[in-house]
């Protein structure tokens, strides 16, 4: 429990430590006319002074928390014992809040390449597109994202496929890809992916178009007649393909 109070105590004066620090050193450059060129002033404040006076605030506060804790004066080796402990919890604490922002962050991959969607639609028989005018789009809550299609054009027996990839930058919690052929009403697929999905080896089984344009703002939902289909796989770079 002592130990509890301590932890919680120095990280209230670690905070308050910082931000006074800060504050202070942030008045007091701009008193005596420091440069506040690109930020430096404030960068140097919140950086460089904050983090002594967070020092101190810790220091602080697990003194004064063991102070009112026990009621009785609290000397050098207690707090020699106590704040080693508080930094390694206070820095456990940090890492712990890191790996929480990183893992849920809405971008997929903050510190590299996003990961793409390959994937092949295999349209019915004898609908041949032409090379001009296909469009296939990946849209989100957060984003529409045009993908690349392949220069050729692959086949299955007497359906044409067609090839391509797409960028994944965002987490989501849905994602649909749009087939746009002219002459055709688009076909919509819904795609089964987690909001931050893992790498795929292979394609997945095949999946039929989800729903088909009708012209209005609610396609109507796909048949067994309609006969698109879509597999796709997720590629994380470096991952094994």
């Amino acid at each position: 429990m002592t130990t509890s109070i301590a932890i919680l105590g120095g990280l209230i004066g670690a905070v308050l430590g910082w931000i006074a620090s800060a504050a202070s050193a942030l008045l007091l450059s701009g008193y005596y006319g420091i440069s506040d060129f690109e930020g430096a002033r404030a960068m140097g404040s919140i950086f460089f002074f904050g983090p002594m006076g967070g020092l101190v605030g810790l220091v602080t506060g697990v003194w004064l928390a063991l102070r009112l804790r026990t009621g009785q004066a609290v000397g050098g080796k207690a707090l020699a014992l106590r704040v080693p402990v508080v930094l390694a919890a206070l820095c456990g604490l940090a890492a712990a809040v890191i790996g929480v922002l990183y893992w849920y962050s809405p971008i997929l991959n903050p510190n590299g390449a996003s990961p793409r969607l390959a994937f092949e639609i295999r349209l019915p028989s004898g609908v041949t597109p032409s090379a001009t005018g296909l469009d296939v789009s990946l849209f989100t809550e957060r984003n529409t994202m045009p993908a690349t299609l392949a220069a050729t054009q692959l086949r299955d027996g007497d359906r044409i496929v067609l090839s391509g990839d797409v960028e994944l930058a965002y987490r989501s919690s849905w994602r649909i890809l749009e087939l746009k052929i002219p002459g055709t009403p688009e076909h919509i697929f819904v795609l089964r992916l987690s909001a931050r999905p893992g790498h795929d080896r292979a394609f997945r089984d095949w999946e039929p178009v989800s729903n088909v344009g009708n012209g209005t703002d609610h396609p109507r939902l796909a048949t067994d007649a309609d006969a698109y289909e879509i597999r796709y796989r997720v590629i994380w770079l470096g991952e094994d393909e």
